[in-house]
């Protein structure tokens, strides 16, 4: 359903016709969407340092490892994917919802 979603082939598409305006976006029908919403940057970074927050479990992932000389390069690597499927995620959503 959710992919769906993202391709663009809604069940109430049939009751959204062009230009789309009245129903939820998608990747090829993209909401309208305002770039400068000043007043919705706390939420945004709050929402955003919560998937970065496990700070407290890295001691544990470091004792655990094999070779801990290769911890930085986890860290960097862990952070580097999470940062991209947020990004992913993020972009998809506010095509689809818009402002």
């Amino acid at each position: 359903v959710a992919a769906s979603g993202l391709a663009g082939w809604e069940p109430n598409q049939a009751f959204c016709p062009p230009p789309y305006d009245t129903c939820t976006g998608s990747i090829f029908h993209p909401s309208p969407t305002v770039m400068s919403r000043w007043d919705a940057l706390p939420s945004v970074v709050g929402l955003g340092m919560v998937g970065f927050a496990g700070h407290a479990i890295f001691p544990t992932i470091r004792n655990d490892m094999q070779d801990r000389c290769q911890y930085n390069r986890v860290m960097n690597v862990s952070y580097l994917i999470a940062t991209c499927v947020y990004l992913g995620i993020a972009s998809a959503g506010y095509l689809m919802f818009g402002a």
